[in-house]
């Protein structure tokens, strides 16, 4: 019974960390979704979709960025990541119709946005906040 206690007790401190990250990675999307809407190709779930798929990866990969403790890891994954992403958003985007190439800068958007956002909260809450016991 103590280990579902304190399998509880993480979940619930997770939920406390990750729950500012999920809340501006999801205004982030539905800004720019809404942003979106104004051109005709693009339907507005199809960009909150996409958008939200970019804003996750974003997120995830600033989050573990911000939680290291090495000083490469935030001062090279984020060119790495950038680099990488608008590669593969150039090359993929070629073949795509128009209504998904409208979408494809407002997705790269969200991504580094929740990218920064997450890196920076989660280095501050590793700096600022006592780790339990």
């Amino acid at each position: 019974m103590e280990d579902l206690a304190a399998n509880f007790s993480a979940a619930a401190y997770a939920l406390k960390i990750l729950f500012p990250v999920f809340l501006f990675a999801a205004l982030v999307v539905c800004c720019l979704a809404l942003m979106h809407k104004r051109w005709q190709e693009a339907s507005f779930f199809s960009c909150l979709l996409i958008f939200a798929v970019f804003a996750a990866f974003g997120a995830t990969i600033g989050m573990f960025m911000g939680a290291s403790r090495s000083d490469i890891v935030s001062s090279l994954l984020p060119p790495i990541i950038t680099l990488i992403s608008g590669y593969i958003v150039f090359i993929g985007s070629k073949d795509l119709s128009p209504s998904i190439r409208v979408i494809v800068p407002g997705a790269v958007l969200a991504l580094l946005v929740c990218l920064l956002f997450s890196a920076y909260y989660m280095k501050s809450w590793y700096t600022f906040v006592p780790v339990p016991d």
